[in-house]
């Protein structure tokens, strides 16, 4: 862990999961020693500024070197389940890659574009879609 930290990794826990707005949620813990690449939010929701749902996305790489994307649907409105998901990856996906939980296997779920920009920066990369 010392050797992690000293990286600037810590111990990431976060659940993954049904987050029931009524009832017993449904959802499992997630532990991974690793640290924040980028992190963005979007808005989707019915209201005039759409801030009634949303999605909050964060990127991670792990201490062995593989990247975890990690997302939480919310809403504001009463009644309806917030969910959460993760995928794992080797590498950053591409701006077009569906991307599919491995908990609840919601998708396709599209990362916007400056998440993706952000996370390669702060690995050190860029991310540039080449047209021939």
């Amino acid at each position: 862990m010392k050797d992690a930290e000293a990286q600037g990794m810590d111990e990431i826990t976060f659940n993954a999961g049904i987050f029931r707005s009524r009832g017993d949620d449904d959802t499992r813990k997630v532990k991974f020693i690793g640290r924040l690449l980028a992190e963005a939010e979007t808005y989707h929701g019915q209201t005039s500024d759409g801030r009634d749902r949303g999605t909050n996305y964060f990127i991670y790489q792990t201490k062995a070197g593989k990247i975890i994307i990690r997302w939480k649907n919310w809403s504001r409105w009463e009644n309806e389940n917030d969910t959460a998901d993760y995928a794992v990856y080797g590498d950053i996906p591409s701006y077009d890659d569906d991307i599919f939980g491995k908990v609840l296997d919601l998708g396709p779920e599209r990362l916007p574009g400056d998440l993706l920009q952000d996370a390669a920066e702060a690995l050190g990369k860029e991310m540039v879609e080449y047209i021939d």
